[in-house]
């Protein structure tokens, strides 16, 4: 089954929740930068890992909304894709209706054009021609 654009968009929906929630849960590390400290270079190490952390983390977040971002283009697509599937079955029946009301026959499959039938309001039509000769 194709995902619908309400699955997709739903889907997008949350991964900005998700991103939203990690943006909260990351405030506090710190950035990158200078993380010298007078603690000594145990406690410089282990704030560069935190900052690096925060930093890859704060990226997975971005990732995160860019995904968001490319499922939201992919539901305007499945939209955009399903009206022009149901426009064109619209016209299709539009078409056989008129084919019917003019007594035409649909299409031979092979792509061929049908043979010439008799309307349904004059069956004897071509009796009359037959005749003239």
């Amino acid at each position: 089954m194709a995902p619908t654009p309400t699955h997709l968009r739903a889907a997008a929906d949350g991964l900005r929740r998700i991103a939203r929630r990690l943006d909260v849960d990351l405030e506090p590390l710190p950035a990158r930068g200078d993380h010298r400290t007078w603690e000594g270079p145990a406690a410089t190490s282990h704030r560069r890992a935190a900052a690096d952390a925060g930093a890859r983390a704060r990226q997975a977040t971005a990732d995160l909304r860019t995904v968001a971002a490319g499922l939201d283009a992919r539901a305007d697509a499945v939209e955009r894709a399903e009206a022009a599937a149901a426009e064109a079955a619209r016209l299709e029946a539009e078409r056989r209706a008129a084919d019917r009301l003019e007594g035409r026959r649909p299409p031979e499959p092979s792509g061929r054009p049908a043979p010439p039938t008799l309307r349904p309001d004059a069956p004897f039509a071509l009796v009359g021609e037959m005749g003239r000769g």
